[in-house]
């Protein structure tokens, strides 16, 4: 479930971005290695620690990814509604398994800047597969273009840019015409990765 046509969109007070930073990254693959797997995580956060606002998530983005998968930590527990263990699945990556605990209604709240760089925030109630052995939570770059926003893969800027180029995601308010870009999804990157910092919500009563 999603509010493609109900997005709420916020804008934040700049000193919400000011606190101490309290993250909870996890990693998109299982690895064999959990000490390795929890030192990447670790690595990500601290690296990203900077850039995001105290109590926010990170959340990795994927472009093979078809579902939201969110890590089921205590944070999650108190808001996911709507459980449903039956959705439970396993899968495999190219180099570990996974198995999900079933999925539910989760609040999401990612932030964007507008073309002032004022920062705004957008919320929408999604559908969402959980995990407990789970270390990044993981956003399938689709779920943005359902929304109506556009993913841009741009490539290397210059010879000497040794990057493997860049992704955007503009940020759209949808009406019964077209759309209206509103600003920039706010990514941060390590190790040519790419991060959407969010929050999460219990989602409204009228979403049951």
């Amino acid at each position: 479930m999603r509010t493609d046509t109900n997005t709420n969109i916020h804008q934040n007070d700049e000193s919400q971005h000011k606190q101490a930073p309290r993250t909870t990254a996890a990693a998109g693959v299982l690895s064999s290695d959990s000490v390795s797997v929890h030192a990447m995580r670790v690595c990500a956060s601290l690296n990203n620690s900077d850039c995001i606002a105290g109590g926010q998530r990170l959340g990795m983005t994927d472009s093979g990814c078809i579902s939201l998968i969110l890590k089921l930590d205590p944070e999650l527990r108190l808001v996911v509604h709507n459980m449903n263990t039956s959705d439970a699945i396993s899968g495999s990556s190219a180099s570990s398994q996974f198995n999900t605990v079933g999925s539910g209604l989760v609040g999401i709240r990612c932030t964007f800047n507008d073309k002032s760089g004022n920062n705004h925030s957008f919320d929408e109630v999604a559908k969402a597969s959980v995990a407990e052995d789970w270390n990044f939570d993981l956003f399938p770059l689709r779920w943005f273009q359902r929304l109506g926003h556009s993913v841009i893969f741009d490539g290397r800027l210059h010879s000497e840019d040794t990057s493997d180029g860049r992704v955007t995601v503009n940020v759209n308010k949808l009406s019964a015409t077209g759309r209206t870009k509103m600003g920039e999804l706010k990514l941060v990157q390590w190790s040519d990765l790419y991060f959407s910092p969010y929050n999460v919500f219990p989602c409204p009563a009228e979403q049951d």
